[in-house]
């Protein structure tokens, strides 16, 4: 089962020649919130079929996502999933703090940088992430198969993906 540590560190001033302090720095994690590295892929089913075809496959793109307890289901930026070639499946009405929206479903496979996790999506909502600076929403639907731990007070988080 792996395990993802987060600690929101900051190097502190030392001494000339001495390695830096490295501090927990809680509020780091408050302002950005519980977030790890992940690559998005194509599915590994549609892998398979441009393999078999000679298509070239689109290289994965690495970025930042936000665990969010309160997001049903994991979303992923919409513009990446295009630049993918990922074509979508349907379309799920989402309640968002803006109201009620209809948004496309797409195939995905995310895996956590770092980890040999790799998970393929039947379908994740396609959202603009963009202006969050994220390309993914980590929701429930993934979060069900986990066990997130948050410690606030102490800057840090664990993510155990089983």
């Amino acid at each position: 089962m792996p395990i993802l540590n987060h600690f929101s560190l900051q190097a502190a001033a030392s001494e000339p020649g001495k390695p830096p302090n490295v501090q927990i720095v809680p509020q780091a994690l408050q302002l950005s919130g519980p977030v790890v590295q992940v690559e998005l892929g194509i599915p590994q089913d549609l892998a398979a079929y441009y393999e078999a075809n000679n298509i070239a496959i689109p290289s994965p793109i690495t970025g930042r996502a936000l665990v969010d307890t309160g997001a049903s289901i994991t979303a992923v930026d919409k513009p990446l999933l295009l630049r993918l070639g990922i074509n979508p499946l349907g379309t799920a009405n989402v309640f968002t703090p803006q109201g009620e929206d209809e948004q496309e479903m797409f195939p995905v496979k995310l895996g956590f940088v770092g980890t040999p996790l790799q998970i393929n999506f039947n379908s994740v909502l396609g959202s603009d992430l963009t202006r969050q600076g994220i390309v993914a929403l980590i929701g429930r639907d993934l979060l069900a198969n986990c066990i997130l731990v948050y410690n606030g007070v102490g800057g840090h988080f664990s993510l155990s993906l089983g």
